[in-house]
């Protein structure tokens, strides 16, 4: 399905014993794990001795993580999309967070911050702001949402708009939960057509994102702009995934009571601001043509 290399992560021995241990594990054990092999500074670039990975290759391990627990899954994908975010804001600002450490713990919320967080990022209405997880927040770092938009950065890969990933990042765990699903539907006496259907749509989607990812990078890679219709396309695929996930599996929850708790986790996990995306259809038909958008999450 895409072009795994070797030293990806999501391939490794040790990455996929940790995902078969993750049920017997406290969250906090499970972070430390993924920590140490190095999720967390997957997409963290070699200056600041991060593992200069791919995008592929980080949300190929998000799957592999759902498959065994979503809501982890949807927790560490945040977490380590995050170092991604920081070399975003202004050249500095990832020098200083990660002078000391690749291995920062950064968990954007807007209530209050875990423990086990170093920094933490808050969303206001016009961009995000970054400080130290301590009693008293204060930002020491901001960016907007519409510089978030082109990015300027010597690495190609890190040209790809914040949203562009993360718009895939929220979305990612519905995949392996759905991977999830037809495994555990497998086990059962279920109709061959749900497993087909569920399988080749998860196949689909799966591709899809792959594909778009491709695409934008190929652009990047050869200095190119990625054109607003591709820009918006990417985006309303992404948004469309969740929904698509609960209306194949919701009717066979019956199944088993793990497949209704995997069911229930999937709504239960925050889509932000992906969860409005049918409320403009207007203004996705005037981006699809190539018009100028207000649209910052592109």
């Amino acid at each position: 399905m895409i072009p795994v290399e070797d030293n990806w992560l999501h391939i490794k021995h040790e990455f996929l014993e940790a995902c078969d241990n993750l049920n017997n594990n406290s969250f906090i054990n499970n972070l430390m794990t993924f920590r140490n092999l190095g999720l967390f500074k997957l997409l963290l670039d070699k200056q600041h001795n991060g593992l200069s990975g791919h995008p592929q290759d980080f949300l190929e391990c998000v799957l592999a993580i759902a498959e065994h627990d979503v809501t982890v899954a949807h927790e560490f994908a945040k977490i380590g999309s995050m170092c991604f975010l920081v070399q975003q804001f202004p050249q500095h600002v990832a020098e200083s967070v990660y002078k000391d450490s690749p291995d920062e713990i950064i968990v954007k919320t807007n209530s209050e911050a875990p423990e086990y967080a170093d920094w933490i990022i808050k969303q206001d209405g016009a961009g995000y702001m970054l400080g130290r997880n301590v009693k008293n927040f204060k930002p020491e770092h901001t960016v907007s949402f519409r510089d978030l938009l082109d990015p300027q950065h010597d690495n190609y890969i890190l040209k790809l708009s914040w949203f562009q990933l993360y718009n895939r990042v929220l979305v990612c765990s519905h995949l392996g939960g759905l991977q999830r699903i037809i495994n555990v539907a497998m086990q059962h006496n279920t109709h061959q057509g749900f497993i087909g259907i569920a399988a080749q749509e998860l196949d689909a989607m799966r591709l899809v994102m792959h594909r778009n990812i491709n695409h934008a990078l190929l652009h990047l890679k050869h200095n190119e702009q990625i054109p607003m219709f591709d820009r918006t396309k990417y985006k309303l695929q992404a948004s469309v995934v969740p929904g698509n996930v609960i209306n194949y599996v919701s009717e066979y929850c019956y199944l088993s009571d793990e497949i209704e708790t995997i069911v229930d986790q999937l709504e239960q996990l925050d889509l932000e601001h992906l969860i409005n995306e049918y409320d403009d259809g207007v203004m996705h038909v005037e981006q699809l043509k190539g018009n100028n958008s207000t649209d910052l999450f592109l």
